[in-house]
């Protein structure tokens, strides 16, 4: 008989508001890291590099490494907070396809707001991208709406489960 793990019991079916809650927090941990390091990696990059040496592309080249490595950071901070929440809420074997079915439709919703953005003309004051990355940043929050859905599927498949009726 082999000894069971923590992963192995089935968490009761989680609400619908404490799986959003879960969900939306990974996306505010996300900007808000991701905003964090690019601001720390451009300052360091600014103060190791003058713009004396480099024909002032420094300050530039600080700005995108930035912008590259805090959006690479939120990123990743968001999957792992997608992966924590679904570890929390819900059973072994039921959570790998709700982290996958967010991501899905957060890629396609971003996609399909980005084209919206564009066909409408709207750039951001700085870059021209503002827009869009805050388009990113609601959808991802209105994805998180798949977990409270998924919630409410995995309650009724577990009811359903536990639902035994007596032989005639």
């Amino acid at each position: 008989m082999s000894a069971m793990s923590a992963d192995d019991v089935a968490p009761a079916a989680p609400s619908g508001r404490l799986a959003f809650a879960w969900a939306l927090g990974s996306v505010v941990v996300a900007v808000f890291l991701a905003v964090g390091v690019g601001l720390v990696v451009g300052l360091v990059m600014r103060a190791l590099v003058t713009d004396a040496e480099t024909d002032g592309w420094a300050g530039l080249a600080a700005v995108v490494v930035g912008v590259v490595v805090g959006v690479g950071a939120g990123v990743l901070a968001w999957v792992v907070g997608l992966v924590v929440a679904a570890r929390r809420l819900f059973p072994r074997g039921r959570r790998l396809a709700v982290v996958l079915l967010t991501m899905a439709v957060t890629l396609v919703g971003s996609v399909v707001a980005v084209a919206l953005l564009g066909m409408v003309g709207a750039g951001g004051a700085v870059t021209g991208g503002e827009n869009q990355v805050g388009a990113i940043v609601v959808v991802a929050a209105l994805a998180a709406g798949v977990y409270p859905w998924w919630a409410r599927r995995v309650g009724r498949s577990v009811s359903h489960a536990l639902d035994v009726r007596p032989a005639p």
